[in-house]
């Protein structure tokens, strides 16, 4: 007989909200869209708190704005980081950024600042858009994407036929 537990109640029912209801297409593209552009925000140690109000607050998946949102990882925030900066720069000077030139410390730090903050918010819905998300996966790296797909499969199916245990009198 399983035990009551009011704190793995608690943990559910806080899952289940922060999941959102029934997921449909439209309110995933929605989740992954908010999270990308909370991810390409120069904003750090914000977006987990900033996913949170919004997917609550509009009824998404949290935890797929959650996992979208760490677009910003180690792997892929130099890349992110560098368009912001060249947008930045783009928009305030008009030409983009020469990264050949020496800088002095302070003067590159309140340059990249000053761009980031200005291209970031232009580049956040670049890549947050729906659109933009289902147009590069599916066209530039649509091979990539199966393999991937494929190697997930695999590794399930794998880990499943590991995992299982033989019944009564069943060679493994």
């Amino acid at each position: 007989m399983a035990r009551f537990s009011p704190l793995k109640e608690e943990a559910r029912r806080a899952w289940r909200e922060l999941r959102g209801g029934a997921l449909s297409p439209a309110r995933a593209a929605a989740a992954v869209a908010i999270g990308l552009f909370i991810g390409s925000q120069p904003i750090f140690g914000c977006h987990t708190p900033l996913i949170l109000v919004l997917c609550l607050w509009f009824g998404l998946d949290g935890a797929i704005a959650w996992i979208a949102s760490n677009v910003s990882n180690p792997f892929f925030a130099p890349a992110l980081l560098t368009a912001e900066v060249q947008v930045g720069a783009y928009l305030r000077t008009g030409s983009l950024l020469r990264l050949d030139q020496e800088i002095g410390r302070a003067d590159a730090l309140s340059k990249f600042a000053g761009f980031m903050f200005l291209g970031a918010p232009v580049v956040g819905p670049a890549f947050g858009s729906p659109a933009a998300v289902g147009e590069v996966l599916f066209s530039d790296y649509v091979l990539p994407f199966e393999v991937t797909s494929l190697l997930l499969l695999v590794a399930m199916v794998g880990a499943i036929v590991l995992t299982r245990r033989p019944k009564e009198g069943e060679a493994r």
